[in-house]
């Protein structure tokens, strides 16, 4: 088996058409695949890189940086832009090659398995990557929505935060950072409460109205609040949602997620997505219960370095 760049396969046209046929295995169908790959190559938007095409077997590898990332926890950090072949072993010699190049350079690579077979995450596995949650994508059309149960958003009073509470919101999170797939795993528990901190503190001071955070204020502390964010799509997602431990049982939650609803068919949105962890039983009840359907579901895959040496930049 021999493992090149792609530079020397992307304009090979059965290369061409296997990469086309991969965008069967991703979640968003809208952005092609091939178009993707296409752009990272030309724009050398990457870390590293390989193919294999030999006898009708084929593959793909490619690994970009995690930007944010790295500039938070101040380690490097990349993200598995694509791993697949026509079988395990390929798969797995990839996964080899490319890790050959990281030089120690490289502290966590996150991967979302996506549509992939099975061989492709086993492949994952046996090569040091572990689970790091499975998650169910949720999407609701507005005219679908159970909005008698949006009644519990007036449990509580919620408003819009603005730039002067990104303080608070970050010290929130820092004291409440689960759930997260970033905090869930032990390895990276240290680092996860910091991402969700900034993705907090930079959704409130987002001056736009692309991102906006719904909070609850009780004797003028912030309680708790979710991030929503609007795309041109006309569709809103909810994100992170955080509340003082100290109202677990209290229906808060509860009442942000449907306050964070409302507000999003106040806009005026056709669609709201969200994820949630497979294993968080009680969010993904209520949002069945609210008529959000089941779209896709996959594995995030994280790789840890042992061997990590932070006095490299990356």
């Amino acid at each position: 088996m021999k493992i090149v760049s792609i530079k020397s396969l992307i304009k090979q046209i059965e290369y061409r058409k296997y990469l086309k046929s991969l965008n069967s295995i991703r979640i968003n169908k809208k952005v092609h695949i091939l178009d993707e790959i296409d752009n990272i190559i030309s724009s050398g938007n990457y870390l590293f890189e390989c193919g294999v095409s030999f006898n009708s077997n084929y593959g793909v590898g490619i690994v970009i940086p995690a930007n944010w990332e790295t500039g938070v926890i101040e380690k490097g950090s990349a993200k598995l832009f694509i791993l697949y072949g026509t079988n395990y072993s390929i798969c797995f010699n990839i996964l080899e090659k490319l890790h050959q190049k990281f030089n120690n350079k490289i502290f966590w690579v996150q991967y979302d398995s996506q549509l992939s077979d099975p061989y492709v995450e086993i492949a994952l596995e046996n090569y040091g990557y572990h689970i790091a949650t499975q998650y169910y994508q949720w999407i609701a059309h507005v005219e679908d929505i159970n909005v008698d149960m949006l009644d519990f958003s007036n449990r509580y009073d919620t408003c819009l935060a603005t730039s002067s509470d990104a303080t608070e919101i970050m010290a929130l999170t820092n004291k409440f950072p689960e759930p997260g797939r970033f905090v869930s795993d032990p390895f990276i528990k240290v680092e996860g409460k910091k991402l969700y901190a900034n993705w907090a503190y930079n959704s409130c001071i987002n001056q736009t109205n692309s991102d906006e955070i719904l909070v609850c204020k009780i004797n003028n502390k912030i309680v708790g609040y979710e991030t929503i964010s609007f795309n041109d799509d006309n569709e809103a997602n909810l994100g992170i949602l955080r509340i003082d431990s100290q109202y677990s049982g209290k229906l808060l939650g509860f009442s942000i997620l449907a306050s964070s609803i409302k507000l999003s068919i106040d806009r005026g949105v056709d669609i709201i997505k969200t994820r949630t962890s497979k294993f968080n039983i009680s969010v993904n009840k209520i949002y069945k219960n609210l008529r959000f359907v089941l779209s896709d579901s996959s594995i995030q895959f994280h790789w840890i370095n042992n061997d990590f040496d932070q006095k490299i930049p990356l």
